[in-house]
């Protein structure tokens, strides 16, 4: 862009586009989590898991992680939606 008017081909000009969008294809954006960023909840769903099938709390909890779980899998799920249901599972109570 900063060479004078007819300084640059077409094929200069083709070759950085391509390696422009190259780089931004590979891109991801901040809140976009890795799969390893499940590791932690994956954890606590198991456990969660293991509480009596009569709580509700947990019921809703474990049902909200499994949706994160597979919207994250699946390049949807954020790493906002991921502590949300960290902090949900965390806050179960085992029932007596």
């Amino acid at each position: 862009m900063d060479a004078p008017d007819g300084q640059s081909t077409q094929e200069e000009i083709d070759k950085a586009a391509s390696a422009l969008n190259a780089v931004i294809n590979a891109m991801r954006p901040g809140n976009l989590p890795e799969l390893e960023d499940l590791d932690e909840l994956q954890l606590l769903l198991e456990q969660a898991k293991q509480m009596p099938e009569d709580n509700d709390q947990a019921n809703r909890a474990i049902s909200y992680a499994d949706m994160v779980i597979r919207y994250v899998s699946d390049g949807s799920g954020t790493k906002d939606m991921i502590e949300r249901a960290v902090r949900q599972l965390k806050a179960l109570k085992p029932s007596k």
